[in-house]
């Protein structure tokens, strides 16, 4: 019972020594004061242009309403933040408090808190300048010598001399440190500084605790010599790896003797005594002179009443009323026009309102008096016939759809037929069946017909009338006839019936352009064997192959593949001998160097105009298209 009771009076008693307590309650001698151009915190800590009071930043740093985020989570990126002016005190106090957050188990690069005699510039160290000379304060989260001591917190100081050893995290420079995991913690953690009588020493809250006062020691460092003013700045830097580095408060205090203080004060009291002394020795005499120039000059005396010249507190007050009053005045009026106008608006809107009701009333009422029904009732039943009528040729409209759709199919058919025809005069045979069908000529005949039967049967059909709705202001409205739209229908069936028949009859003339083509081009690639069929084929070698594959393409394509010609590149020889042909044919115009299945159009000399270049087989979506310039 006596050890463990022991154990914990000794733990306490370590507690309270390393615990940290302000030195002005230490110390009754030293009076604190808070320095409020040296320091910063939320809430409203930017204005509204982003500008953070007292402090200059830059980098990557950003200022919000509650902390200035100095890096962001971003790879190599550098940023900082430092007071305007330099801070001069022998004793000084730092409370920061700040979060260092990211995703990985490890951070880079860390953050630096500094007191330097002049503001750094970005650089190398945590986003700072090296050989400073002053302080620096490193939280150094990435572990660069592997020695698995970091997260760790440092202290150098530099007479601007020392180039900082990145590469082993300063170990042999620092003149103090402490390994504490300052990143990822619930809370944030905060920092005390404290410089007094040439000691440093600092303190921690770990972020776990919800206790302010929940400080642990750190490190202390003694004789310590430091630039009699300087500035405060924070940094921060990351490179592969990245944190956010954020500061929520930074705030600085100064200690002063308290003797020292009431020395400084009885002197300010001295020389304001003299001050003061000075001023009514200057007034005696400014009195004296007044009197002899009244003595000298009677004539040319006159009282000046202050009176007059100066406004007394009365007047000055009745003046500012007034001018109160002017302005209620003033934006009473505005608000009066405004009212009026905002009245004869309404009035304007309320006349063309019961005019156009007016209208409306005697309209329906002399509606009501011809049918003998109420105007509700009639509009109703005016409703209905619209959206009846509206039925039935929504009806109709599906129904031309239908037939037009099977006609499609019967047209596309043909086209397939007379495209695996040869052209008439050539003495070959026809391949892929006769030149016509009597059953599909047949079978398209009988929908012309009932399409016509359809057409007539809605012609004489008895239409419905239908009132067309009136429109304000044009008076009545005619409505499109049935005769007419139907009329418009059937031209319309007429014009793509003719568009189709014209694009097979055009299909079959196209063929002896696109063979002619193809025979022509054969006998440059024919040798060197770099045509293919589709992807996953065997390579096509040899005139007639060649032949049969170009005109295969063409009627797959119908007239869109005419002047096309496939390829498809193989890398090693038959690539570069594709290309030395396509060069020597364009002379150079144009040069087609990637892998894959490539379409060339070319014109009457042979020349290459345009290509297209496909990575599979989906000749109607090319993933690349160029043309080529002439020479």
């Amino acid at each position: 019972m006596s050890l463990y009771s022991l154990i914990f009076a000794l733990s306490c008693s370590i507690l309270y020594v390393f615990a940290y307590t302000d030195p002005s309650v230490v110390n009754p001698q030293l009076v604190k004061r808070f320095e409020y151009k040296y320091s910063f915190k939320g809430p409203h800590l930017a204005f509204k242009d982003g500008t953070v009071p007292f402090w200059t930043f830059g980098g990557s740093a950003i200022a919000s309403d509650e902390q200035v985020r100095v890096t962001p989570s971003i790879r190599s990126q550098r940023g900082w933040i430092w007071t305007k002016s330099p801070l001069v005190a022998d004793h000084w106090l730092l409370d920061v408090k700040l979060r260092v957050t990211g995703r990985g188990r490890v951070g880079a690069d860390g953050m630096a808190i500094w007191f330097t005699e002049k503001p750094g510039v970005e650089g190398s160290v945590f986003g700072s300048n090296d050989q400073w000379n002053g302080l620096g304060i490193f939280l150094d989260s990435f572990d660069n010598d592997a020695l698995q001591n970091n997260p760790i917190i440092a202290v150098m100081v530099n007479d601007g001399t020392k180039v900082y050893d990145h590469h082993n995290d300063g170990s042999s420079q620092v003149q103090g440190s402490c390994i504490r995991d300052f990143r990822n913690k619930p809370l944030p953690i905060q920092l005390k500084i404290e410089y007094i009588n040439q000691a440093l020493t600092i303190y921690i809250n770990n972020g776990i605790s919800h206790d302010d006062n929940a400080f642990e020691f750190c490190t202390r460092i003694d004789r310590v010599q430091l630039p009699k003013s300087g500035f405060l700045g924070v940094t921060a830097a990351t490179g592969g790896l990245a944190d956010d580095h954020d500061v929520l408060e930074f705030l600085t205090s100064t200690y002063s003797d308290r003797q020292q203080l009431a020395e400084n004060h009885a002197a300010n009291d001295e020389q304001a005594r003299k001050y003061k002394e000075e001023y009514e020795k200057y007034e005696q005499e400014l009195k004296q002179q007044q009197a002899d120039y009244q003595k000298q000059h009677p004539e040319a005396t006159t009282r000046v009443n202050e009176q007059q010249i100066y406004e007394s507190e009365y007047d000055r007050e009745f003046r500012v009323i007034l001018e109160g009053q002017d302005q209620i005045r003033l934006s009473l009026t505005g608000l009066d026009n405004k009212m009026a106008e905002l009245l004869g608006r309404i009035e304007r809107l309320s006349t063309m309102g019961g005019g156009q009701q007016q209208i409306a009333g005697q309209a329906q009422g002399a509606a009501g008096i011809a049918t003998g029904v109420p105007s509700d009732v009639a509009r109703i039943q005016d409703i209905n016939r619209v959206i009846s009528a509206n039925s039935d040729m929504t009806r109709t409209i599906q129904g031309f759809s239908q037939v037009l759709t099977d006609l499609q199919q019967k047209v596309n058919y043909l086209q397939s037929n007379f495209g695996n025809q040869k052209p008439s005069g050539t003495g070959q045979q026809v391949v892929g069946g006769p030149s016509t069908d009597p059953a599909i000529l047949n079978e398209l005949r009988d929908t012309i017909r009932q399409i016509k039967s359809e057409t007539n049967t809605l012609l004489h059909k008895p239409n419905t009338q239908v009132k067309c709705a009136s429109v304000d202001g044009v008076g009545d409205s005619t409505c499109l006839g049935p005769y007419t739209f139907f009329t418009i229908i059937a031209l319309q069936i007429v014009a793509i019936i003719g568009y189709m028949t014209f694009n097979v009859y055009g299909l079959v003339e196209a063929r002896s352009g696109a063979k002619s083509n193809c025979s022509l081009w054969t006998s440059y690639f024919a040798t060197n064997g770099v045509v293919r069929s589709p992807v996953g084929s065997t390579p096509i070698v040899g005139l007639d192959a060649i032949q049969k594959h170009c005109d295969a393409w063409n009627q797959m394509l119908g007239p869109q593949g005419n002047g096309w010609y496939p390829m498809e590149l193989w890398s090693g020889n038959l690539e570069t001998a594709f290309e030395a042909t396509i060069r020597a044919v364009n002379k150079g115009g144009c040069q087609v160097n990637w892998r894959g299945i490539i379409t060339i159009k070319f014109d009457n000399t042979l020349k290459i105009t345009e290509w297209s270049h496909y990575y599979d087989d989906d000749f109607m979506a090319p993933q690349l298209n160029g043309k080529c310039q002439p020479l």
